[in-house]
């Protein structure tokens, strides 16, 4: 059988493509430098209007332009940081409630016993991370996402965590999800280190799984 690439069309496939991004690329790069020039001459032309006119004129000309630059300039600025602002709010909406769900069904999983409640079935978590993982991998941030496959990766690669330090280690990786998920919602994390969250239900948390006498 015929090798597909030495066949004549697969090599004027391969140069047609080449000369219509080199054409595509030749009339960009085209208009990029008409604009520069016509930037360039627009100027020159100003400047030699400036210089050739009365001084108390240029003076008026040059505040009045620049009075006019900063104006434009301002609403420019503020339009982009109004919008800009405007859909992190948005994003953050979006993102605030899948992130809850995923707090509400890890503590729930976590103080199931201390609650004298069940723990979720392997069933139950495949169905909540079925729902859960695509709206995740959508809204979610990159580094929010990270630390995520990171905290689930870890019972895969390490086995279930039955001890003390297995569970520490498996609960720190859950902690650094959840320091991305406060810096994806607009906090600073300040004075927040490594251990910090988890001070605020861990003791309870390994308490709840020791055997009572």
């Amino acid at each position: 059988m015929a090798n597909p690439k030495a066949s004549w069309t697969y090599w004027a496939t391969l140069i047609w493509r080449a000369l219509r991004l080199s054409l595509v690329w030749g009339i960009v790069i085209t208009l990029v430098l008409l604009v520069l020039y016509c930037l360039c001459w627009g100027a020159g032309r100003f400047w030699h209007v400036i210089l050739s006119a009365d001084p108390n004129v240029s003076v008026a000309i040059i505040a009045g332009s620049v009075t006019v630059s900063v104006s434009v300039l301002s609403v420019v600025v503020g339009r982009y940081l109004e919008n800009r602002a405007r859909i992190a709010q948005e994003l953050r909406e979006r993102k605030a409630p899948i992130y809850e769900e995923l707090q509400k069904f890890f503590f729930s999983a976590l103080f199931a016993e201390a609650m004298g409640k069940k723990r979720p079935s392997e069933k139950e978590m495949v169905a909540f991370f079925a729902g859960f993982l695509p709206r995740l991998s959508v809204w979610g941030s990159d580094e929010v996402i990270r630390a995520f496959v990171e905290f689930r990766r870890y019972p895969s690669e390490k086995g279930p965590p039955k001890t003390r330090k297995a569970q520490m280690e498996l609960l720190q990786l859950y902690e650094k999800t959840v320091l991305q998920i406060r810096l994806d919602l607009g906090h600073h994390n300040v004075g927040l280190k490594p251990g910090v969250l988890l001070s605020l239900h861990i003791i309870d948390a390994l308490e709840s799984d020791r055997p009572h006498p």
